[in-house]
């Protein structure tokens, strides 16, 4: 009960504007440039051209995708590679959605701790290193987009966060169904 008050006083009457979501991602990946660095993770960014916008908070979006970077850097202590990617799912001129992926070459998750990656105060960070909020906090700023969040992942190759949010405007010339590709591993 005490877990869901607090939850609770993260919810933001957010308010949505139209936004370019590659812009917010580029800003994202710029201020994370250090931290990258200075761990040895490899940034790769494959942001589709012409997105159409969606409706979204930049604020909320911004500490959303700051926690799952996170959970990437920590699931490579020696390194690694991150992929952010954006893409468009649907046909133009009809409900198109928005793809985000954030793929790491981290060591991945078993079946086991996945069912449980969304639950309050889960997590397999040793004591003090975590809260187990991130990623509880990452469904509801979904979940406040009208969004969804999709997690693949395998142990030992890596994981794979897979967002969708509708997009606003879907007339965009030129942009049909540019999903992201997806394979663990990728060098």
């Amino acid at each position: 009960r005490i877990v869901r008050r607090m939850l609770d006083k993260t919810r933001f009457e957010t308010e949505l504007a139209p936004l370019d979501l590659n812009s917010v991602l580029r800003k994202l990946c710029d201020a994370m440039s250090p931290a990258f660095d200075k761990r040895d993770i490899r940034l790769v960014e494959k942001f589709t051209d012409n997105l159409p916008l969606m409706a979204g908070s930049s604020d909320r979006l911004q500490q959303l995708f700051l926690n799952l970077v996170n959970n990437s850097l920590d699931a490579m202590p020696d390194g690694g590679e991150i992929q952010i990617r954006t893409g468009l799912e649907g046909k133009s001129g009809k409900a198109q959605r928005i793809l985000v992926d954030f793929i790491d070459t981290g060591m991945g998750m078993t079946p086991e701790v996945m069912s449980h990656i969304f639950d309050p105060l889960y997590t397999t960070k040793d004591r003090g290193h975590g809260t187990g909020l991130g990623l509880v906090i990452v469904s509801q700023i979904v979940a406040e987009h009208g969004g969804r969040v999709e997690v693949e992942s395998e142990l030992g190759k890596g994981t794979r966060f897979r967002l969708s949010f509708a997009a606003i405007s879907s007339d965009v010339p030129g942009v049909e169904n540019h999903e992201p590709e997806f394979e663990f591993g990728v060098k």
